[in-house]
């Protein structure tokens, strides 16, 4: 009975791994990140990152919570457990962080070398207003522009910064209608 308990849940492990590294591989690739890119925005060394990413080491559920926030994703979706990779919920969460909800606030206003990373004005009104946000713009959009900060931020990939202006200008120039 031991053995097949334990031998039911290495399978059981063996699996979620899979489904783990197959899903941050590809997250790796929609934004165009190396492994050492995400060891670098989580604060772990390059090897730890190959090793957890390539079956040799147990990924803890800290670093299951790191990847979640970083690309808010859930972590049923990174896990395999889910279809669903975007909530509600997590995204009002990860927004709150950004300060996305605060009106007229410098949502982005650490100063980084002395500057601003993204201007407030370059932010359209109706992404800063959250009833709107969650009128107008999909979970995957409003995901794709918070994991693009992090990129910035914590990668320090300046030169993403004209490129999240433009797309949240041209999400805002979309001809939007509420979503149904």
């Amino acid at each position: 009975m031991t053995n097949l308990l334990t031998n039911y849940k290495e399978t059981v492990l063996a699996a979620y791994h899979s489904s783990i590294s197959t899903n941050i591989k590809t997250l790796l690739n929609d934004y165009h990140l190396s492994q050492k890119n995400i060891a670098d925005a989580l604060f772990v060394s390059s090897q730890l990152m190959t090793d957890i990413l390539s079956g040799h080491r147990n990924i803890t559920l800290y670093f299951l919570f790191q990847f979640s926030a970083f690309f808010c994703v859930s972590i049923d979706w990174l896990i395999g457990r889910s279809h669903i990779k975007y909530s509600e919920l997590l995204m009002q969460t990860f927004e709150e962080e950004c300060q996305f909800n605060l009106p007229g606030h410098k949502w982005f206003g650490k100063l980084y070398d002395n500057e601003f990373i993204l201007h407030p004005d370059s932010v359209p009104d109706r992404y800063r207003n959250l009833t709107d946000r969650n009128q107008y713009y999909s979970l995957e959009e409003r995901a794709k522009i918070i994991t693009t900060i992090n990129i910035i931020v914590r990668l320090k990939k300046y030169e993403l910064v004209g490129y999240l202006e433009d797309e949240l200008m041209d999400l805002d120039y979309k001809d939007r209608h509420p979503k149904k």
